[in-house]
C-alpha cells in the first residue's frame, strides 16, 4: 500500500504546479513566442495584455469572426484568469474556446497580429502546456518557417505520445523536415488521428484555411501510400489485415470531410486519398460503393480530381452498374464525356463510362425522353469503352429492344429509338466495328434488327467481295441483288467435291452460303435453293454433300435464322426420305446445335433429334430385311484420301441407344439452357464436378464407343467452332474405360503442334473463333496424369525444340501452370529443369525472349518442391570459375582512348549471375521455411557469392540478401533444424562474418545479422567463436541507421547472442570484462553515429543483456575514454547508471574508481585492456578525463533519494549500502593522496569527494561526522589511510563540512529527523570553533552553523544561543581572518533573524566589532566589499528585529560609517546594501532618535561628500514621510535647525571655495534633495507651525550675521531657490506668503550688480520666484497697490541695466517674462498705465539696446494681455510711429512686429491712426 500510495503521490506531484516554487513560476512565465526568456520573465500581465490586445484588434479588422473572442479570451477579466485555480469543467470549457481560436488563427499565422494574439494564449492560458497538441497542429503547416523552432522552444518536456517525434528537434531547436512529418503520420497512429481531428474541427467550425487543407491533403496522401506499401510485405492474411487497418483509420475522416460543403481544397485532398486507397489496396465492394457515394456527396462542381477518384473506384469494382447516388450526380454533369476523355489519357475510365451508360439505359427504359436518348448516343460514341464493354452495352440495348417489342411503351417508341441509336453508332469510325460484331453475334437480336444492321453494313459493297468466306461475308446482302440473280450466278453442273467438310477449302461454299441466307427469307426461295442440282438433294441419303453443306451453315458464323433454317432443311430431308444409310455423322453437329446460344437454333436442333429418333427406329425395325446399313459419309465426309474409313464409328445399335438414351431425354432442358447438353455429356462420361446432372445408366462399352466416336470427329472436323465447343466438354473427362482423353485426342494435339500458326489463326478468324481460346482447349487435352502428355509438354518447351508459335507457347505455359500441382514429382523435375533453362536463356528480343519471360512467370506462379529447389541450388555454376575465364580486373580497367574495354566472356558471366538471381528469387518466393533441406545449398551459394565478390568488382548484394533471408526464414521457422549434424555443419559463420565485415550494403548487413541472431537463439555454440567480428561490423554499419527495421535487427541480435556469449565467457579463466571489451568498444565506436532517439535504449539494452553489476563500469570507462571531455557523453553515461537499482549504481561507482586507481598503479592490470593505448595521453590525463563522470553520478537526485529510502528499510539492506559507500570513500581518499601534487586532479578529486559525501541522508551524515572527525579510519572502515600531514586531515574535514552545508541548503524545514540531528550537531560545531586553529575549517563550521540556525534555529533557542556565544567570542568573530569574520557576521545575522531579542546579551559585544569591521572594510587596500556587506547585513537585522536597541551613539556611529561608505565608492552592490539599510533605519528607529541622530551627524555627511549628504537627506525625508503629523510637529524645532544647517551648505562650501568644495552641480543636487525633504515636512504640519519656521528662514537669510561678504548672497541663493520650489509646488495655497518676500525682493533687485556671478544667480532666483508667485496668484494678491507698485517700479528699473548688460541674452527674456506675468495679476488700467508709461519713455532712450528691450517687453505684454493691454493704445501711437522710423534696424523690425500683433488683435490696420 505504501508503495502504491507513493506512486500516486508522485504522479500527482508531477502533474501539479507548485504555487510556492517561484523559480518554476518564473520559468513558466518566461515562455514566449515573441520575446526572449529573460525579457519575457520581467513582463507583467498588464504589459503583455496591452501588446497582445493590439494584435487582436488588428485581427478583428481583418476578419470580423475574431470578434467573438473579445469578451472571453481577450477581455480585461482574462488578465486575472489562472488555469491552476479553475475546476476541471471550467478548464474544459476554456479548452474549447482556445482550440476554436487556434483553428481560426491558423490561416493568418504569418501575420504579426496573429502571433501577438497567440502570444496571449501562451502567456496567460499556457496553451503550450495544456493544449500542446492543438498548438503544434496549428503551426504545423508552417514547420519550415523560422517561427516553428520558437514554438518548439516553449513546448513542455513531457510531450504526449502524439508529438514524441518532436523530441530531437526540441533539443536542437531545428524544424522537422517534411519527410519526418510524413514518416510520423505513417508510423504514429495517434499523430495521424490528431491531425485528422484538427482539420475536421477547423472545417466544421467554418474556419477554412487553404494552407492547412493543402498541407493536410499532401501529408495524409503520402502517408496513406506509405502505409499501404508497408502493408504489402508478409503473408496475404496479414497484408489484408494491415490494409483493413489503414482503411478503418482513414475512411471515417474522408467521409466526414466529403460531407462538408464548399471546401474545394479539402475535397481534392480526400479524392487523392481515396484514389490511393483504391489503387493500392483490395477494398471490398461495399467500401468501393461507399467511397463513390462519398465522392459525389455534396459536390458543388465537377473536378477532374473527383472524376479520377470515381474512375479508379469504378475500375476496382466488380459490379458494372454505378450506385444510384453516384449515377444521379454524374448525369447532372454537362458534357461529362469531354471531361472523361481528358482523364482517359492517364487513367482508365472504361468501367466508369460503362456504369454511366448502363445507368442511362436503365433510366431511358423507365422514363423515355428524347434528351436522354441523345445523351445516351453521345456517351456511347465518345470512345470511352473497350471492346468488352461495348459488347455489354450493345447486349443490354438489345435486351431492352427485344423486351419492348413484346411490350411496347404507350407513348414513346423506345424500341425504335434504340434501333436508331444502334444504327447511328454503327457508322462510327471508332466503335462501329465492335457494335456490328456485337449485334450480329447476339442470339437475342431479332431478325429485323439484324437485317437492319446488315443493310446498313452492306452499303457500298461490291459483288466481287463475296469470294472470301468469313463471318462478315456470309451475312452481307447487297440491296441491289435479288435471290434470282444470286442463284442465277451459281454453277448448274455438278461439282466433284464429296463433302463441304473436307479439309481442303471449298471454292463454292461462300457463294452457296450467301444464296442460302438470301433464300432463307422465303420458304419458296429456300425450297428452290435446296433443289438446286449442284447440291444433289436426291442423293442426300447416300452422299454427304447436301447434308455437309447445311452442317457447315448451322455450325458457322451465320445469322441465327440461317442456322435454324439449315437444321430445318436436314430435318425435312430425313423425315421425308427412306433411311437407307446410317446418319450418325450428324450426331456431333447436333450436339453442337443443342448448345447454340440462340433458342431458335436449339429449337430446330431439338426437332432434328426427334426426326433422327424416328429414323433410327425405322432402321432398327427394318434391319431384318437390310441387315447391313452403310454409314453416310464413311470415307467421304472429311475427304479422307483413298476412301479410308473413319476409325471410330458407332454401331447402329450404339448410335440408336445414344440417341434414345441421351439426346432425346436432354432435348427439353437444352431448349431452356444452352449449357445443359454439355454438362450432361460430361456427366455421362464420368467427368468430375458434374454430379448435379441426372445420372444415366449406360454400359461402359457404350460410353467408350460414344467417347471415341466424338473424339474422332473432333479430331477430323475442319470446323474450329465445333472443335472448340466439343473440346470444352471432352476436356472435363479424364478417361473413359481404359482410354484417356489424351490418348484419344492425341492426334488432334499432334496435328495442332505441327500446323502453321498463321494458317490456324486465319481459319479461326474466318469462323469468328478466338484463337487463344481454342488453343487453350487444344492444350487442355494433355492431362497431368498422362506421361505422354507431360512428355509432349516437355518437348514443346525443351531447349532447341522450341515452337515458333507464340500462341502455342502461351497455351503450353498456361496448361503447365494449370496442371502443375497434380503432376507427379518424377515428371515435375525434368519439366522444371527445362523451364529453368528456358527462363534464364540469353535471348534479348523476339519470340525466344517472350518464351523466356513466360517460363519465368510460370516458375514464379507455381509451387516448387524441395527436391526441385535443391536441384536448382546444387546445379548453379561456379561464379568464381566463370570469373576466371574473363580478363583480370586490372586489365578490364584499362581503357582505349579513354573508354573502358568490355571484358571477354562478360556475357557468359552475366547469364550465370542472372541464373543465380532467378533461382534465389524462386527460392524466396516458395516459402523457404517449408523447405529446411535447402539450408546447406543456401550456405554453399552464399559462400560462392562471397568468393566471387572477393575476386570481382561486380555487385551481388541483392543475391546475398535473397540467400540470407531464405536461410533466416528456414532457421526461424524450424527451431530444431540445426540440431542434426548435417544441417549444423552446413552453417558457415565465417561467411556470415564476411557478409557483415566486408560489405557496404546496409541490407546485406541487416540480413546477415538477423540470420546470426536466429542461429544464436537455437544453436549458439555454432557462432560463439565468431561473435566479436559480428558486433564490430554492427558498430561500423547498422547501428548508424535511423529506421525501425535496423532497430529491430539490432535488438534481435543482441537478445539472441549476448546472453549466450556472456554465459560462455564466464566459464573461462580470462576475466570476462577483458573478453567483452571488444564487444563494448564496437558500440562505443558507433556512439556518435547512432541516432539520438535510439541511443539510450540501445546502450541500456546492451547493459541489460550483459549484466549491469558486472560490466556496466567497463562500458562507462570505454565511453569516457573514447570521447574525453565531452559533457554530453558524460550526461549520457550518467543516464545509463541513474535508472539502475541503488546497489548497482554503487557497485558500478566502486569498480569505476578501482579502474582509476588501477591507472595510477605502476603495474596496471585491467585498465590497460580497457583504455586506449595513446602514448600522447598520460595517466594523469586519463584520470582527469574519468573523474567528472563520478561526480555527475553522485550528484544525481535519483541516487540520493533512493539511498534515503533504503535507510528506512531493513537493517541488512542498509549494511550493504554502508559497505559499498565505505569502499567508495576509501577509494577516493587513496586517490586523493595519490594525486595530491597535481592541482587540477586534486580539485577534480575534491569535487568527487564532495558529491560522494552528499549521498547519505542528512541525519545519517550528521551522525557520521563526529565519528569521522575522531577517527577517519573507523568512519570509512578501512585499515590504512595515508595522510601525509595534519593539513590534509583538516582539508578533508573542510570538505565534509562543505558537503554538510550543501545538504542543509536542500533540506526542508519540516524534516524532523534532520532538525534533531542538526541542533545536536551545534555543540560539535562549537567545539570545532574553540579547538581548531585552521581558519578554513573554522569558517566551514560557522557556515554550517548558519545553515542550521536558519533552518531549525527557532526550535531550540538554548542550543543556538550557546553556539552564538562561541561565534561572537574571541575564537571566531574576533580572529584576524576576514573570511571567518564574514561567516561569523552572516551567522550572527541569521541568529538575530531566528531568535531576535533572545540574543540581547550578545549584541553589545557584537555591534561595536561590526562597526569597527565596517570602517576597516572601507580601506582601499582591504577590498572589503564582502565584509562591508556582512556588517551592514548585521545592522539591517538589528534594525529589522530589534530596532529599539539602536539609540544614541550607536546610531551616530552607524550613520557616520555609512557616510564614509558612501564616499568610499565600494561598488554598486555595497551601495545597494547600504541604501536599503538606511531606508530601514528611517522606518524602524524612533523619530526622536532618528531626527536627533540625523541632526547630530549632518556635518559628518556634508564632509564626506555630496553622495553622503543626499543619502542623509533621503533618510530624513523617509523618516518624515513615514511618521504621523503629530510626531513631526513635535520635532519641528529640531527639524528647523537641521534645515538651516542644510541651507547653509552653499555658504560652507563656497566661502571660500577650495579644492575639497562641492562643485555647483553637486550643491544644487543636495539643495534639491533638501527642498524635497522640506516640502515633505510642510505636508505634515499646519500653517501655525510652519509660518514661524518660514519667517525664521527669511530672517536667517537676511540676518546681520549673514551679511558679511558673499555669505549673505550664498544663503539667499539657497533660500530663494527653496522659495521658488515652495511656491511652484504649493501654488496658490501659499501666495500670501509672498508678502514676506516683496520688500526683500525689491531690495535685492535694486542692489544687485549683474557683473557678479553670485549676484546675478541670486537676481535670477528672485525673478523666477516672483514669476511663480505671479503665475499662481488666484486671490488678486498682487493687484493691491501696496504689493503691485513696489514690484512694478523695481522690475521696470531693471530694464536699462539688463538691456545693456553683457549677459542680456540670458537675463532679458527672464525679466520680460516676469514683467509680463506681473501685468497679468491685475486688470486695473491705472496699474497697466504705470507699467506702460515707463516702457514708452524707454522707447525714446538714446541707447538702441534699451529701446529694443522696451519694444520686446511691449510685444510680450501685447501677446499675453491682448485687448486688455491695448487700452493704452492712444498713448502708444506716437511712440509706435517714431519707432517705425527708428535709426536702429533691429528696433524698427521689432516695432513692426508689435504693430502686426496689434492689428491682429484689433482686426484692423492702425496705419490711419499713426497718420
Amino acid at each position: 500500500m505504501a508503495t502504491a500510495l507513493a506512486a500516486q503521490l508522485a504522479r500527482i506531484r508531477a502533474k501539479s504546479s507548485n504555487s510556492l516554487d517561484l523559480k518554476a513560476q518564473r520559468k513558466a512565465h518566461s515562455k514566449s513566442l515573441l520575446f526572449d526568456p529573460r525579457h519575457a520573465a520581467s513582463q507583467d500581465f498588464d504589459t503583455i495584455y496591452q501588446l497582445c490586445y493590439e494584435g487582436f484588434v488588428e485581427l478583428c479588422r481583418l476578419d470580423p469572426r475574431f470578434a467573438a473572442f473579445a469578451k472571453s479570451l481577450f477581455s480585461e477579466q482574462s488578465k486575472d484568469e489562472d488555469r491552476t485555480l479553475m475546476t476541471q469543467s471550467q478548464n474544459e470549457q476554456l479548452n474549447v474556446l482556445l482550440e476554436d481560436f487556434m483553428c481560426l488563427v491558423c490561416a493568418r499565422l504569418l501575420l504579426n497580429p496573429a502571433l501577438q494574439a497567440v502570444e496571449w494564449l501562451v502567456r496567460r492560458f499556457r496553451v503550450h502546456e495544456y493544449n500542446s497538441v492543438h498548438l503544434v497542429m496549428t503551426f504545423l503547416p508552417y514547420h519550415t518557417h523560422t517561427m516553428f523552432p520558437t514554438v518548439l522552444a516553449i513546448l513542455p518536456s513531457d510531450l504526449p505520445a502524439t508529438l514524441k517525434f518532436l523530441h530531437p528537434y526540441i533539443q536542437t531547436l531545428t524544424s522537422p523536415s517534411r519527410h519526418t512529418v510524413v514518416y510520423t503520420a505513417t508510423q504514429n497512429p495517434a499523430f495521424l488521428a490528431a491531425f485528422n481531428a484538427y482539420i475536421l474541427r477547423t472545417e466544421e467550425l467554418g474556419f477554412h484555411c487553404s494552407v492547412l487543407q493543402s498541407y493536410w491533403a499532401s501529408i495524409v496522401a503520402e502517408a496513406t501510400a506509405a502505409m499501404l506499401d508497408a502493408a504489402r510485405s508478409g503473408r496475404l492474411e496479414a497484408q489484408m489485415q494491415k490494409e483493413e487497418d489503414v482503411f478503418v483509420r482513414l475512411a471515417p475522416v474522408v467521409n466526414s470531410a466529403l460531407s462538408m460543403n464548399h471546401i474545394s481544397d479539402l475535397r481534392v485532398g480526400c479524392y487523392m486519398i481515396i484514389t490511393i486507397l483504391a489503387s493500392k489496396s483490395a477494398l471490398s465492394e461495399e467500401a468501393l460503393t461507399a467511397f463513390m457515394d462519398a465522392v459525389t456527396n455534396k459536390w458543388s462542381g465537377v473536378t477532374h480530381a473527383g472524376l479520377i477518384a470515381l474512375a479508379v473506384l469504378a475500375q476496382r469494382r466488380h459490379e458494372a452498374r454505378l450506385p444510384r447516388r453516384t449515377l444521379k450526380a454524374l448525369i447532372l454533369i454537362d458534357h461529362i464525356e469531354e471531361d472523361l476523355n481528358l482523364i482517359k489519357i492517364n487513367y482508365s475510365v472504361n468501367r466508369l463510362a460503362l456504369g454511366l451508360i448502363l445507368g442511362l439505359i436503365s433510366r431511358f427504359r423507365r422514363a423515355p425522353d428524347v434528351a436522354l436518348a441523345s445523351r445516351l448516343r453521345t456517351a456511347i460514341e465518345a470512345d470511352l469503352l473497350d471492346e468488352a464493354s461495348i459488347k455489354t452495352v450493345i447486349a443490354t440495348l438489345i435486351d431492352v429492344h427485344e423486351e419492348l417489342l413484346a411490350e411496347p411503351h404507350a407513348s414513346f417508341d423506345i424500341a425504335g429509338t434504340i434501333s436508331d441509336t444502334l444504327s447511328h453508332v454503327l457508322q462510327s469510325d471508332a466503335i462501329g466495328r465492335h457494335v456490328r460484331e456485337a449485334v450480329l453475334q447476339s442470339h437475342k437480336a431479332s431478325l429485323n434488327l439484324q437485317q437492319k444492321m446488315q443493310s446498313i453494313d452492306s452499303v457500298g459493297m461490291t459483288n466481287d467481295s463475296i469470294n472470301d468466306y468469313n463471318m462478315l461475308d456470309v451475312v452481307r446482302e447487297p440491296t441491289s441483288e435479288s435471290v434470282d440473280e444470286v442463284i442465277g450466278r451459281l454453277p448448274t453442273n455438278q461439282i466433284h467435291e464429296p463433302s463441304f467438310l473436307s479439309s481442303s477449302d471449298s471454292h463454292l461454299f461462300a457463294s452457296l452460303a450467301h444464296a442460302f441466307i438470301l433464300a432463307s427469307k422465303s420458304s419458296t426461295d429456300l425450297s428452290r435453293f435446296s433443289n438446286l442440282p449442284i447440291l444433289r438433294r436426291q442423293q442426300a441419303m447416300t452422299e454427304p454433300l447436301f447434308i455437309s453443306f447445311h452442317i457447315r451453315v448451322w455450325c458457322g458464323p451465320t445469322p441465327a435464322k440461317a442456322r435454324s433454317d439449315a437444321l430445318e432443311v436436314v430435318s425435312d430431308l430425313i423425315s421425308h426420305n427412306e433411311p437407307v444409310s446410317d446418319v450418325q455423322v450428324i450426331l456431333p453437329y447436333v450436339l453442337y446445335a443443342l448448345a447454340d446460344p440462340s433458342s431458335q437454333v436449339r429449337l430446330s436442333a431439338a426437332k432434328l433429334v426427334r426426326v433422327l429418333k424416328a429414323a433410327y427406329k425405322k432402321i432398327i425395325e427394318s434391319n431384318m430385311s437390310h441387315p447391313k446399313r452403310p454409314i453416310l459419309g464413311d470415307g467421304q465426309i472429311y475427304g479422307e484420301e483413298n476412301g479410308v474409313s473413319t476409325r471410330s464409328w458407332m454401331s447402329l445399335g450404339e448410335a440408336s441407344t445414344f440417341l434414345e438414351r441421351f439426346l432425346v431425354p436432354n432435348v427439353e432442358e437444352s431448349l431452356l439452357d444452352s449449357h445443359h447438353v454439355g454438362r450432361s455429356l460430361a456427366h455421362m462420361f464420368g467427368a468430375i464436378g458434374s454430379s448435379s446432372v441426372k445420372s444415366l445408366d449406360l454400359k461402359n462399352s457404350l460410353r467408350h464407343s460414344i467417347f471415341m466416336f466424338l473424339c474422332d470427329h473432333v479430331t477430323r472436323t475442319p470446323l474450329k467452332r465445333v472443335k472448340l465447343r466439343l473440346l470444352e466438354v471432352l476436356n472435363l473427362v479424364q478417361k473413359v474405360g481404359s482410354t484417356t482423353r489424351t490418348k484419344a485426342l492425341f492426334p488432334l494435339i499432334s496435328n495442332y503442334t505441327r500446323e502453321k500458326e498463321s494458317r490456324f489463326v486465319e481459319d479461326c478468324k474466318q469462323e469468328g473463333v478466338d484463337p487463344a481460346k481454342l488453343s487453350k482447349e487444344l492444350l487442355g487435352i494433355l492431362s497431368s496424369t498422362d506421361r505422354d502428355g507431360i512428355h509432349m509438354l516437355g518437348a514443346l518447351i525443351a531447349p532447341g525444340q522450341r515452337s515458333k508459335s507464340p500462341l502455342l507457347n502461351s497455351a503450353v505455359f498456361k496448361r503447365i501452370t494449370d496442371i502443375w500441382p497434380s503432376i507427379t514429382h518424377d515428371l515435375q523435375s525434368p519439366l522444371a529443369e527445362s523451364l529453368l533453362e528456358l527462363a534464364v536463356s540469353s535471348a534479348e528480343s523476339g519470340p525466344e525472349k517472350d518464351q523466356a519471360n513466360d517460363a519465368a512467370e510460370l516458375l514464379r506462379q507455381v509451387k516448387l518442391s524441395s527436391v526441385i529447389l535443391s536441384e536448382y541450388l546444387d546445379n548453379l555454376p561456379s561464379l568464381a570459375e566463370n570469373q576466371k575465364h574473363t580478363e583480370p580486373a586490372w586489365k578490364r580497367r584499362k581503357t582505349n582512348h579513354g573508354r573502358q574495354m568490355a571484358p571477354k566472356g562478360s556475357d557468359g558471366l552475366r547469364d550465370v549471375i542472372g541464373r543465380y538471381n532467378f533461382v534465389l528469387e524462386l527460392t524466396s518466393m516458395n516459402d523457404p521455411a517449408k523447405h529446411p533441406q535447402l539450408l546447406k545449398g543456401l550456405f554453399d551459394v552464399l559462400a560462392e557469392l562471397r568468393k566471387f565478390k572477393s575476386v570481382s568488382e561486380s555487385e551481388v548484394s541483392y543475391l546475398e540478401v535473397l540467400t540470407l533471408d531464405s536461410a533466416h526464414e528456414i532457421i526461424k521457422a524450424n527451431k530444431n533444424v540445426l540440431m542434426s549434424h548435417a544441417n549444423g555443419s552446413s552453417v558457415r559463420p565465417e561467411v556470415l562474418i564476411d557478409c557483415m565485415s566486408n560489405t557496404g550494403n546496409t541490407q546485406v548487413h541487416q540480413a546477415a545479422l538477423m540470420l546470426v541472431a536466429s542461429i544464436a537463439s537455437t544453436s549458439p555454440e555454432l557462432i560463439l567463436h565468431s561473435v566479436m567480428p559480428i558486433f564490430t561490423s554492427m558498430g561500423g554499419g547498422i547501428m548508424r541507421n535511423d529506421d525501425e527495421y535496423s532497430a529491430h535487427v539490432i535488438s534481435k541480435t543482441m537478445e539472441s547472442i549476448i546472453p549466450q556469449l556472456v554465459q560462455a565467457l564466464r566459464g573461462r579463466k580470462v576475466n570476462p570484462v577483458i573478453s567483452l571489451s571488444e564487444l563494448f568498444l564496437s558500440f562505443v565506436a558507433a556512439y556518435k553515429d547512432i541516432p539520438i532517439e535510439r541511443r539510450h535504449h540501445l546502450f541500456c539494452s546492451l547493459v541489460d543483456k550483459t549484466g549491469p553489476d558486472d560490466f556496466l563500469f567497463a562500458l562507462l570507462v570505454l565511453l569516457v575514454d573514447k570521447y574525453p571531455g565531452r559533457p554530453k557523453v558524460l550526461d549520457f553515461a550518467a543516464g545509463l547508471v541513474v535508472q539502475r537499482k541503488v546497489t548497482t549504481q554503487l557497485v558500478t561507482a566502486e569498480k569505476y574508481l578501482g579502474i582509476i586507481l588501477d591507472i595510477l598503479d605502476p603495474k596496471p592490470s585491467l585498465s590497460i585492456h580497457l583504455l586506449s593505448k595513446e602514448p600522447e595521453r598520460s595517466k594523469e590525463d586519463k584520470v582527469a578525463t574519468m573523474l567528472p563522470l563520478l561526480t555527475r553520478i553522485f550528484k544525481q537526485d535519483h541516487l540520493k533519494t533512493t539511498i534515503a529510502k533504503v535507510f528506512s528499510r531493513a537493517e541488512e539492506y542498509q549494511s550493504t549500502i554502508r559497505l559499498l559507500y565505505g569502499k567508495i570513500l576509501e577509494h577516493i581518499f587513496v586517490l586523493q593522496e595519490s594525486i595530491a601534487q597535481n592541482a587540477h586532479l586534486a580539485e577534480l578529486c575534491r569535487n568527487t569527494l564532495e558529491s560522494a559525501l552528499e549521498l547519505l541522508p542528512l541525519e545519517r551524515f550528521i551522525e557520521t561526522i563526529p565519528v569521522f572527525f575522531d577517527n577517519i579510519n573507523e568512519m570509512v572502515r578501512c585499515d590504512s589511510l595515508w595522510m601525509s600531514s595534519i593539513a590534509d586531515t583538516a582539508q578533508l574535514r573542510v570538505h565534509v563540512m562543505q558537503s554538510l552545508k550543501k545538504q542543509l541548503q536542500n533540506t526542508s524545514m519540516d524534516h524532523n529527523a534532520a532538525c534533531v540531528a542538526c541542533l545536536a550537531f551545534l555543540s560539535h560545531i562549537t567545539a570545532i570553533i574553540h579547538s581548531t586553529a585552521d581558519f578554513s575549517l573554522k569558517r566551514a563550521a560557522v557556515v554550517c552553523a548558519d545553515q542550521i540556525i536558519e533552518k531549525f534555529g527557532k526550535k531550540d533557542v538554548t542550543a543556538v544561543a550557546t553556539a552564538v556565544s562561541a561565534i561572537a567570542g574571541s575564537d571566531c568573530l574576533a580572529v584576524g581572518d576576514e573570511d571567518v569574520r564574514i561567516a561569523a557576521l552572516l551567522c550572527l545575522t541569521t541568529a538575530i533573524e531566528a531568535l531576535g531579542e533572545a540574543l540581547l546579551p550578545t549584541i553589545p559585544q557584537i555591534f561595536p566589532l561590526a562597526m569597527d569591521y565596517l570602517i576597516a572594510s572601507l580601506d582601499e587596500d582591504a577590498g572589503g566589499g564582502r565584509l562591508h556587506n556582512a556588517c551592514v547585513a548585521l545592522t539591517t537585522a538589528l534594525l529589522l528585529y530589534i530596532p529599539w536597541i539602536m539609540k544614541g551613539a550607536w546610531l551616530d556611529r552607524f550613520l557616520k560609517a555609512s557616510h564614509e561608505s558612501a564616499n568610499a565608492e565600494m561598488g554598486e552592490q555595497c551601495d545597494t546594501v547600504r541604501i536599503e539599510c538606511l531606508r530601514l533605519f528611517a522606518k524602524s528607529v524612533e523619530p526622536s532618535e532618528c531626527i536627533s541622530a540625523l541632526d547630530r551627524t549632518w556635518m559628518s555627511a556634508m564632509v564626506e561628500g555630496p553622495i553622503a549628504a543626499r543619502e542623509h537627506l533621503e533618510v530624513l525625508r523617509l523618516c518624515i514621510e513615514r511618521q504621523p503629523k503629530t510626531a513631526i510637529a513635535k520635532h519641528s524645532d529640531v527639524l528647523a535647525d537641521l534645515f538651516l544647517k542644510v541651507f547653509d551648505l552653499r555658504r560652507v562650501q563656497f566661502s571660500p571655495k577650495t579644492d575639497e568644495s562641492y562643485d555647483d552641480e553637486q550643491v544644487e543636487d543636495v539643495e534639491t534633495a533638501a527642498n524635497d525633504t522640506l516640502i515633505a515636512m510642510i505636508y505634515k504640519v499646519n500653517d501655525a507651525i510652519f509660518r514661524p519656521i518660514f519667517s525664521r528662514l527669511i530672517e536667517w537669510s537676511t540676518s546681520p550675521a549673514s551679511n558679511k561678504g558673499k555669505s549673505s548672497v550664498h544663503r539667499k541663493i539657497a533660500v530663494w531657490r527653496f522659495l521658488h520650489h515652495f511656491i511652484s509646488t504649493l501654488k496658490s495655497i501659499v501666495t500670501n506668503y509672498a508678502g514676506h518676500l516683496i520688500e526683500e525682493a525689491v531690495e535685492i533687485l535694486n542692489k544687485t550688480v549683474l557683473d557678479d556671478s553670485n549676484s546675478r544667480l541670486l537676481w535670477q532666483r528672485v525673478l523666477s520666484t516672483l514669476q511663480a508667485a505671479f503665475e499662481h496668484d488666484q486671490d488678486d494678491f498682487f493687484q493691491s497697490p501696496s504689493h503691485f507698485q513696489p514690484l512694478c517700479t523695481a522690475l521696470l528699473a531693471q530694464l536699462p541695466q539688463t538691456a545693456t548688460s553683457p549677459h542680456s541674452s540670458s537675463l532679458l527674456p527672464q525679466l520680460i517674462s516676469t514683467i509680463t506675468f506681473l501685468a497679468t495679476t491685475t486688470d486695473a488700467q491705472a496699474q497697466h498705465k504705470s507699467l506702460c508709461s515707463p516702457l514708452l519713455q524707454h522707447l525714446r532712450d538714446d541707447r538702441a539696446a534699451i529701446r529694443f528691450a522696451a519694444v520686446k517687453t511691449q510685444l510680450s505684454l501685447t501677446e499675453k494681455l491682448g485687448e486688455e493691454w491695448l487700452g493704452q493704445l492712444p498713448e502708444m501711437l506716437p511712440f509706435i510711429a517714431e519707432g517705425m522710423e527708428d535709426d536702429d534696424e533691429g528696433v524698427e523690425m521689432q516695432v513692426r512686429k508689435w504693430v502686426t500683433k496689434i492689428e491682429g488683435i484689433l482686426g484692423e490696420s492702425i496705419a490711419p491712426m499713426l497718420q
